[in-house]
């Protein structure tokens, strides 16, 4: 403990001094750009828009086929239509499967990377932490709104706008990407129970034309995400370079270099 009235003595910080506000943590947890992990997580989304968009045409062949049929017909798996189309949606669940968690991991790298820099950011307000940004998808009835909280935490965080003494603009975009999430995932839900359910030609009907409204729903969910993301890589290196060329308004170290 140094002894405030030893010259010799190391600096201390002021009592009234904030150890876990966004000051202290720019320096703790430098800027590290997300650029790289926002392309990962943009281009396995962009996969994703191909895969609903083919799902999406496949149902809709589907629904054709069974709309030539009468209400009490029987579909012969082995004729050639049947056979093509069966064999088309398989290729294309397989390859949601494969892509799936990649796409998971992709979005999770970027997400973690874009809280962390919140702090080098002098965001204002942090409520949670980068960990829990990733860990409140995983959570059950929490992961209902705690991550559409998190996103617009990042999106205001990231605003350069905000800068100097501004408001960071309206985070409608991550209202239209949470919305179209929760709407995907009932959907999802109502379309299996359909599907399993559904033997005659009108069920299965009912049941391919939900198909095609959840696979359109998740390609628009898919191009949001996207913009969501990209928005957020540019505004935080547009905040990052406003900052370092903006004297600071408060208190604190801000006379060190950038970190690079």
């Amino acid at each position: 403990m140094s002894d405030p009235l030893n010259p010799y003595a190391s600096p201390q910080a002021p009592a009234d001094f904030h150890s876990g506000g966004p000051e202290r943590w720019a320096f703790e947890r430098p800027y590290r750009s997300g650029r790289g992990r926002a392309l990962f997580a943009m281009t396995m989304l962009g996969l994703f828009v191909v895969l609903y968009a083919l799902g999406l045409a496949t149902y809709l062949w589907e629904l054709l086929l069974l709309g030539n049929l009468p209400p009490n017909a029987f579909i012969d798996s082995d004729s050639e239509p049947w056979v093509s189309l069966g064999h088309s949606q398989f290729a294309v669940g397989i390859a949601v499967v494969v892509a799936f968690p990649v796409t998971v991991v992709a979005f999770c790298m970027w997400i973690y990377r874009a809280h962390s820099n919140l702090g080098a950011l002098r965001a204002t307000e942090i409520i949670y932490s980068a960990g829990w940004a990733v860990g409140s998808f995983f959570v059950p009835i929490l992961n209902l709104f705690r991550p559409f909280q998190i996103m617009v935490e990042i999106w205001r965080g990231s605003d350069p706008a905000e800068l100097p003494a501004g408001s960071p603009r309206p985070a409608t975009l991550v209202g239209w990407w949470w919305g179209l999430w929760i709407v995907s995932g009932v959907l999802g839900r109502i379309g299996d129970r359909f599907a399993r359910n559904a033997h005659e030609i009108p069920e299965l009907m009912t049941a391919s034309g939900l198909a095609i409204l959840d696979a359109a729903v998740a390609l628009a969910l898919a191009v949001c995400a996207i913009l969501v993301i990209r928005t957020i890589d540019r505004n935080q290196s547009l905040r990052h370079e406003l900052l370092w060329k903006t004297p600071p308004t408060t208190a604190g170290n801000w006379n060190e270099q950038p970190p690079s």
